[in-house]
C-alpha cells in the first residue's frame, strides 16, 4: 500500500474516533483557536474557523445545538478531500474529514465547516464546539475542548419604549446579537438604573462565556439573586469580572454605580487598572480602588464621561448606558 494512502486512511480512522477528549490541546500543540461567524435568515447558518492552524490533514468537530429551537439540516466542508456523512444525534452533530493523498495539510486561518440549520421554535438558540480533533499529515493528532458558541438571535423580540432614544441604534444592534431581551410587558426601560445581576447578564451573553449548570455563584446573598440570573452570576464571577463587598455579597438588586461599572467592564475586556489619570473634572471623586479601572475603561473608549467632563464615579449607569458599554467592548474584543 502506498505511504499516502496508508496515511490518508489511519488520520481518517483517527478523525472518526468517539473517544472522550481531553479538556487540553496534547502537549506541543499548536496555540490555535475556533471562531465562529453566525447568519440568520430562512435558514441559519454558521461557520465555524480555527486560526493559527499548522498543517491540519483531517479532523473531528462535535458540536451541541439548542434541539429545543433549532433542526438539523445540513453541512458543507470546503476542505479539499473527503468528508464522512455527518452523524446527527438528537442535539449533538459530528462532522469529520481528511484529506487524500501526499499532500501537505491547511495552515494558517481555515473555514473548516458550515453547519445549517431551520428554526422550529422561538428564543435565542445555541450551536456549541465542544470538541476538536486536528490531525497533521504525519498523524499528530491534538485534542481541543474550546467551548465556543455561536448563538442565533430572536429578533423577533419588539421593545416599545425605545423609539426617540439616544441609544436606539445600539440596543437594537444588541437585540440582534443576543445579548438584550425585553421585559415581559416588551419593554426595555433604558433609563432605569442597571442592577447588577442585568449587567452580569448582557456580558456573560454577549462574551457566550460558558454558563455552569447547578453551580452557586459562591456569594453569600446567592438566596437573592434571581433565579434567571443564576447562571450568569456565576460564569461571571468564575471569570473574575465581579466580585463580592465586603461582606461577600453579590447584590444581585442593587444598581451598578459607574464605578463598579468601569471595574467589570476592564476586567471583561482582559485588561488591568491605568497607572495614569484620566482628564476627568471629578477625577478625586472617583474611590481609589477604581481610579485605574475609570481611566483605562475612558482610554479604551468602553465608558464615555458625563457633561461637564465628569466621570461620576457614585453615578447609576443606566440599561442604554450598559448596553451601550458592552457594545464597544464587544468591538475591542
Amino acid at each position: 500500500m502506498k505511504r499516502w494512502l496508508h496515511r490518508a486512511l489511519i488520520a481518517l480512522l483517527l478523525s472518526l474516533s468517539l473517544a472522550p477528549a481531553s479538556s487540553l490541546a496534547q502537549e506541543g500543540a499548536p496555540a490555535v483557536s475556533f471562531r465562529a461567524e453566525a447568519k440568520s435568515g430562512d435558514v441559519l447558518e454558521v461557520s465555524w474557523f480555527v486560526r493559527n492552524a499548522s498543517d491540519v490533514y483531517a479532523f473531528e468537530l462535535n458540536f451541541r445545538f439548542d434541539a429545543r429551537r433549532l433542526q438539523w439540516k445540513e453541512a458543507e466542508v470546503p476542505v479539499p478531500g473527503f468528508t464522512v456523512p455527518p452523524i446527527v444525534g438528537e442535539d449533538r452533530v459530528l462532522i469529520a474529514h481528511t484529506m487524500v493523498g501526499p499532500v501537505e495539510g491547511l495552515s494558517g486561518d481555515i473555514r473548516l465547516a458550515t453547519l445549517r440549520f431551520e428554526r422550529i421554535a422561538p428564543g435565542d438558540a445555541r450551536v456549541t464546539l465542544e470538541e476538536a480533533k486536528l490531525v497533521d499529515s504525519e498523524v499528530v493528532s491534538a485534542i481541543y475542548a474550546p467551548k465556543a458558541e455561536a448563538i442565533f438571535a430572536d429578533t423577533s423580540v419588539q421593545l416599545s419604549d425605545i423609539e426617540g432614544h439616544w441609544a436606539k441604534a445600539d440596543i437594537l444592534r444588541g437585540v440582534r446579537i443576543g445579548f438584550i431581551r425585553g421585559n415581559p410587558d416588551g419593554t426595555f426601560r433604558p433609563n432605569q438604573s442597571v442592577t447588577r445581576a442585568e449587567f452580569a447578564v448582557m456580558l456573560a451573553r454577549a462574551l457566550h462565556l460558558p454558563l455552569p449548570q447547578g453551580a452557586a455563584p459562591g456569594f453569600a446573598d446567592d438566596g437573592e439573586i434571581p433565579e434567571w440570573a443564576v447562571p450568569y452570576a456565576a460564569a461571571a464571577a468564575r471569570a473574575g469580572w465581579f466580585t463580592g463587598d465586603e461582606e461577600g455579597r453579590f447584590r444581585a438588586n442593587a444598581p451598578v454605580t459607574r464605578a463598579e461599572m468601569a471595574a467589570v467592564l476592564v476586567r471583561a475586556l482582559g485588561g488591568a487598572p491605568s497607572r495614569q489619570a484620566a482628564d476627568f473634572a471629578d477625577w478625586e471623586e472617583i474611590p481609589d480602588w477604581a481610579k485605574g479601572y475609570a481611566a483605562a475603561a475612558y482610554d479604551a473608549g468602553i465608558l464615555r464621561g458625563r457633561p461637564e467632563k465628569r466621570f461620576g464615579p457614585h453615578e447609576y449607569g443606566t440599561r442604554a448606558e450598559a448596553a451601550v458599554a458592552v457594545l464597544r467592548l464587544l468591538q475591542q474584543k
